[in-house]
């Protein structure tokens, strides 16, 4: 059985994978910590947080009933939402038929 990959069906999206502006930038983060890095790392994000400023119009500060920060949560309750036997039994049924939609498909196979 001979199998065919998507990137040779497609040759122009090796192109364009292969470009030099497509290239994925990543943070020089090695395996092994290092603590000079993070240090460097740290006062570098912060000093570009400290530059960043809103956009023109946006405001400053938010202000409404549905704002809230750390200080005013009291306890767990104010934010878990705690789902009745009627909810988990309805989203049970939904994950299970949801599932059931693939079931059919799992049996065609490519010869």
């Amino acid at each position: 059985m001979a199998t065919t990959s998507i990137l040779s069906m497609q040759p122009d999206l090796v192109k364009d994978l292969t470009r030099p502006d497509f290239a994925v930038k990543t943070a020089s983060i090695g395996w092994q910590p290092d603590y000079n890095k993070f240090v460097e790392r740290s006062k570098r994000l912060e000093s570009a947080r400290s530059e960043t400023k809103l956009p023109e119009g946006w405001p400053s500060r938010l202000e409404s009933s549905l704002v809230w920060d750390g200080n005013e949560i009291n306890g767990e309750d104010d934010y878990v939402y705690h789902l009745t036997s009627g909810e988990l039994e309805e989203l049970t049924a939904s994950i299970r038929h949801f599932k059931g939609l693939f079931s059919k498909f799992q049996s065609f196979r490519r010869r």
